[in-house]
């Protein structure tokens, strides 16, 4: 899994072996290591065993290369150790490097900067004196978590080193700054996701623009990319998406899993004809579930069942990207919680009205909790790098200002992503198509039923079959 982490002892103690034994812990083969402190950095290809580099206060990174300009981190500039991960999208192939520079004015300037003036999807932290200072993306696209106990402050972006660190993992919030001392936390809101502003756009209009900015978010998404991993259902959302990023130039790799069998296989072939695409498909059986469930379980960090569910199937998608090799991969997540994809949203709608809207804005704001982190840490476990062209915050602002109208139907259940179906149409796309229902992945797939049999074969409900399989996974 790529990495990024950070030690700081509250007792002005040296941690850089330690934090070394951190970055030492992974099954996937990086393109580089790195530690530094605000003294000095060093990296190599291999996991660094030893360094000369003493500090109170250091950070670590495992790169995984996706550009060919992607540099080894973290930096040192001016007495300040930058550990960076994810994209900025004016600056994709040196993002890092951005980054760095605007924080050189020092970390909470730096990161407000950031925040306020730059669109991106990442997570990053800097080290200076004897404080670690980190944010993230407004949408939360990458996780990032931090933790204290009596000796020492963690951060990284997975959940099991700082459980590792004998602590409790904390999120440090989308939009914010959190900076870390070794007497106090303090954490600062300055960029949170803005309420919806009602648009007075008719649906053609809407339309227009959804053009616009779908088409603007996988272009700079896909920059510099050739031949990404999409993870495509067939549904209207990765449909969309396979269709723009062609347009982009970026010839995706289109890849449908699922059982032998599934929905999602015959409408993934149907939609790839349509879009003069080729197809890859791969099947998995019960027992390759079985086969890999610890190490999905592992890579999302819980025993949810939704949300292993869900993440299954992204896992074989990855799985298959990691082994051709493709570094990046594509989803199309963050579609129905902008564009009204549930069916709890159609009820609210005909049942409550505009207070849907309401319900839709919270989801949207929690997705980096419920979806988003999952879904980069079972990508990021097979070495590969998440784009998510839907979560792009242009994107998002207007996806939330439309009229629910243009999103949700006024009586029945379907259908749903009313707009993006207009999209779909105008486009040329075929009607089949662009009216498939929703259906869940978990179900569309075949993932949730395979892992309900493997539960009762265990005797087991599914949360205390997954439960054991992480617990596994952590001895």
């Amino acid at each position: 899994m790529s990495q990024l982490a950070g030690l700081l002892s509250r007792r002005g103690e040296d941690i850089t072996q330690r934090l070394l034994r951190i970055l030492g812990m992974t099954r996937v083969r990086h393109d580089a290591y790195g530690i530094a402190t605000p003294d000095g950095a060093e990296h190599s290809p291999r996991p660094i065993e030893f360094t000369s580099l003493t500090s109170s206060a250091a950070l670590g990174h495992r790169l995984i290369k996706v550009h060919p300009t992607d540099n080894p981190q973290p930096l040192l500039d001016g007495g300040r150790a930058v550990a960076f991960m994810g994209r900025l999208w004016n600056a994709p192939e040196s993002s890092s490097l951005t980054a760095a520079n605007i924080l050189r004015g020092g970390a909470e300037e730096g990161f407000e900067e950031i925040l306020t003036e730059h669109e991106g999807s990442w997570a990053a932290a800097v080290a200076e004196g004897d404080a670690i200072t980190c944010a993230r993306d407004t949408i939360g696209s990458v996780p990032l978590y931090y933790g204290r106990n009596e000796e020492l402050i963690g951060i990284s972006t997975d959940i099991n080193t700082i459980l590792g660190l004998g602590m409790e993992p904390l999120r440090v919030k989308p939009g914010h700054i959190v900076t870390l001392s070794r007497e106090k936390i303090r954490d600062e809101e300055v960029s949170p996701l803005e309420g919806p502003l009602q648009s007075s756009m008719s649906l053609d209009e809407a339309t227009d623009e959804l053009d616009r900015l779908l088409g603007r978010a996988a272009s700079r998404a896909s920059l510099g990319l050739n031949s990404p991993t999409l993870a495509f259902s067939g549904g209207i959302d990765s449909t969309l998406l396979a269709h723009y990023l062609k347009r982009a130039g970026a010839c995706p790799k289109l890849t449908c899993v699922g059982a032998a069998g599934s929905p999602d296989i015959d409408a993934a072939e149907a939609a790839a004809e349509a879009l003069g695409l080729p197809v890859n498909i791969k099947t998995f059986t019960e027992a390759d579930l079985d086969d890999h469930l610890g190490a999905i379980v592992g890579s999302v960090e819980e025993a949810d069942p939704m949300k292993v569910g869900i993440a299954a199937p992204l896992y074989f998608v990855a799985l298959d990207a990691a082994a051709r090799p493709s570094r990046a991969i594509f989803s199309g997540n963050g579609s129905d919680e902008l564009f009204g994809g549930y069916a709890k949203y159609v009820e609210e709608y005909q049942k409550h009205g505009e207070q849907a809207k309401a319900t839709m804005f919270r989801d949207v704001a929690r997705s980096h909790e419920v979806n988003l982190e999952r879904d980069w840490k079972v990508c990021s476990s097979l070495g590969l790098e998440l784009r998510l062209p839907y979560v792009d915050p242009g994107l998002t602002r207007f996806a939330l200002g439309l009229p629910l109208s243009h999103k949700l139907p006024v009586e029945g259940k379907e259908p749903r992503k009313i707009v993006l179906r207009h999209l779909a149409k105008r486009l040329g796309l075929p009607r089949d198509i662009a009216e498939r229902p929703k259906k869940a992945a978990q179900y569309s797939s075949g993932t949730g039923k395979m892992i309900e049999r493997l539960a009762k074969r265990r005797g087991k409900s599914v949360a205390g079959y997954l439960a054991e399989r992480l617990e596994e996974v952590k001895k």
